[in-house]
């Protein structure tokens, strides 16, 4: 099943399964991961709040302090001018949005701007100004205004002595200032904030209730267990530290960022609920959830194009080669380089081995061309050899009947000598009758020359034949060599391109195949012309043992055209020596004897040039029926070259 998916989908679901994997896990540990962040980031962001907000209410408590000191400075308060300091309380309070000032003198009985006195003995914030230090009073609820307040004190130095304090000025000032910006505090939905002080009481919060009742959740929580968690987070919050906390107030639970308020003893608290700050992650959680999801679609596409991009060259890559092995092959197709990756590099080497191939085919098809020609040669010489062998077998029977005839004639003189040497003794009675028959065997003497002189020719002619035949196969054995080297080369050209093939590993298995059948067209080849070369070794022989018996030919026909001549001669001399042959009978004897000495030598002469052509005749038709087979080898050769041409017109280079 795997074996069979394509390279795009063995890449696509591996990928997109790891992709499908690490994101869902990388989606799963961060939503995991970012509650506990996020609860870490959100009572950090809480406690840098709370620090800013008691720093906010540190400042504003310092910016009092210090307008308390520049009132303290005016020339007619610190000379204690009674006429005129209610005049100036009731100006400044106006300019600085005071509710009523004060002048404290030593007996700590505060002189208001209205007229009234107080004693504020024993109130701390009294003995700390009479020291020397300009400081703010804890929340007071009034019994002149029933409003919490926040009286602000600064010492008075006398005149004439500058570090003497003589007298303390207070101003009351609204508290819920500090509720109104504690208010303004708000981390997230439904979070608020409120201030204690040292001893945990309320002095700021939502709810004005308990800033007016001076609620004291950590004096209550040792009595109600309702309270007990929420007065054990206060507990935590005057001890003057920054820090977090978690506690459960009216059924639900809270979380709690607190920093103290150095110069006053406070702390200020932001809260959060839980469920609140859950429903928030949660919101983020889903916010990862979608991002994730977001993410996996974002890479599937992205896998999907890069498998796109990776498998398209390999796909043209495969076009071609199926188009190479089962359509026109055409070997001028190249693949076009986009990339420099691997993909490209394979499509570059790809290129080199179909550039090579073509070359191979190239030079595979001029070399059909080639050996089709000298196949088309090599007919020739064949059929130009078989008419030759032919012209060679009629003139040897040509050759042959002029010798029966040559010998059919010796015989006949053979009797005749035979009868003048019997008939001796009566020659003289029959001397007309010689006379006639050396007459008659001068004519058969001057047609035996005739018959010799044509076959002199013919065996000449025949000789000529027999060169042209020598010279024939030596072409032929040319061509052999011919074929040789183009069989040879053909071969190499077969083990180049199965080399190729088989570098080229899966892609070049289609072009072993190729170079395999070019392979066996070459050793087919190489054995046709063995076997030609065979038969061309076989037509030389003959053809050299057909030259020596007509060299012997020729040389029994001269000795018959000199014993013919010779004979002739004799003739001659018998005819003009008739008249003495009655007077000189031995001397005919002994010339009849001679005459059948030769006779006789003329007839083995003939009979042995009978034989030689004979062989020659036998050499013809050896000649013919190798030139048959040379023929045949020919024809084989061109179906050979055909094939190998039909093969190469398969590829388009």
């Amino acid at each position: 099943m795997w074996n069979r998916l394509k390279i795009r989908f063995k890449l696509l679901i591996p990928i997109s399964i790891l992709l499908t994997l690490a994101t869902i896990s990388v989606g799963y540990l961060a939503s995991s991961a970012s509650k506990d962040v996020l609860v870490d980031i959100s009572l950090s962001n809480m406690s840098t709040t709370a620090r800013q907000a008691a720093s906010t209410v540190e400042h504003r408590l310092k910016t009092h302090e210090e307008e308390m000191r520049g009132i303290a400075r005016i020339q007619d308060i610190r000379a204690q001018n009674w006429s005129k300091i209610p005049q100036l309380l009731t100006q400044v309070s106006k300019d600085y949005s005071y509710l009523a000032l004060a002048v404290v003198d030593a007996k700590r009985t505060a002189h208001y701007q209205d007229g009234s006195n107080t004693d504020l003995s024993n109130h701390e914030y009294i003995e700390k100004a009479f020291k020397g230090e300009a400081n703010t009073s804890d929340i007071i609820i009034s019994r002149v205004t029933n409003s919490a307040v926040i009286m602000v004190a600064a010492p008075i130095y006398s005149l004439s002595e500058p570090n003497k304090v003589e007298a303390v000025i207070i101003g009351r000032l609204p508290a819920m200032w500090i509720s109104e910006m504690t208010d303004g505090i708000q981390f997230i939905k439904g979070s608020y904030a409120y201030i204690v002080d040292k001893r945990g009481g309320v002095i700021a919060h939502a709810n004005r209730d308990y800033v007016m009742d001076q609620r004291n959740f950590m004096e209550e929580g040792k009595t109600k267990p309702e309270f007990a968690s929420l007065g054990n987070a206060i507990s935590q919050m005057i001890s003057g530290e920054l820090g977090t906390t978690v506690y459960n107030f009216m059924d639900t639970t809270r979380l709690m960022a607190y920093a103290p308020i150095p110069s006053k003893q406070w702390s200020i608290g932001i809260i959060a609920e839980q469920e609140v700050l859950d429903a928030e992650i949660n919101k983020v959680v889903k916010s990862i959830a979608g991002a994730t999801v977001l993410i996996l679609i974002i890479g599937l596409i992205l896998v999907i194009i890069m498998g796109r991009i990776i498998t398209q060259p390999i796909i043209n890559l495969t076009a071609m080669l199926k188009d190479i092995a089962q359509g026109e092959g055409d070997l001028t197709r190249r693949i076009n380089i986009a990339n420099q990756d691997e993909i490209g590099e394979l499509a570059k080497w790809f290129n080199t081995f179909i550039e090579k191939v073509q070359n191979i085919i190239r030079e595979i098809a001029n070399n059909t061309t080639s050996l089709s020609s000298s196949s088309e040669e090599l007919s020739a010489v064949s059929n130009q050899i078989a008419a030759s062998a032919e012209e060679m077998t009629a003139q040897s029977n040509t050759v042959a009947s002029a010798t029966e005839q040559s010998s059919v004639n010796l015989n006949s003189i053979s009797s005749a000598s035979e009868q003048v040497s019997a008939s001796v003794s009566t020659m003289a009675s029959a001397i007309e009758e010689l006379n006639a028959s050396m007459r008659e065997v001068e004519n058969q003497c001057k047609e035996e020359v005739g018959a010799v002189q044509q076959a002199n020719s013919e065996v000449r002619t025949t000789r000529e034949v027999m060169q042209k035949l020598q010279s024939a196969a030596d072409s032929i054995g040319k061509v052999i060599e011919i074929i040789n080297k183009i069989a040879a080369q053909t071969n190499l050209l077969a083990l180049n391109a199965t080399i190729e093939a088989a570098s080229a590993g899966e892609a070049g298995k289609g072009f072993a195949v190729v170079a395999s059948e070019v392979k066996d067209l070459a050793r087919q080849t190489a054995n046709a012309t063995q076997e030609i070369a065979a038969q061309i070794q076989d037509i030389q022989d003959n053809t050299a043992v057909a030259a020596q018996a007509t060299d012997r030919f020729t040389t029994v026909i001269d000795q018959i055209h000199h014993i013919s001549q010779s004979i002739l001669v004799s003739i001659n001399e018998q005819t003009s020596t008739v008249r003495e042959i009655a007077q000189n009978v031995n001397g005919i004897n002994a010339g009849t004897q001679d005459t059948a000495r030769n006779v006789a030598e003329s007839a083995q002469g003939l009979t042995e040039v009978s034989r030689n052509i004979a062989g020659v005749s036998q050499a013809a038709n050896d000649t013919s029926q190798g030139v048959q087979q040379v023929r045949m080898s020919a024809e084989e050769l061109a179906k050979l070259a055909h094939g190998l041409a039909t093969i190469v017109r398969q590829f388009r280079i």
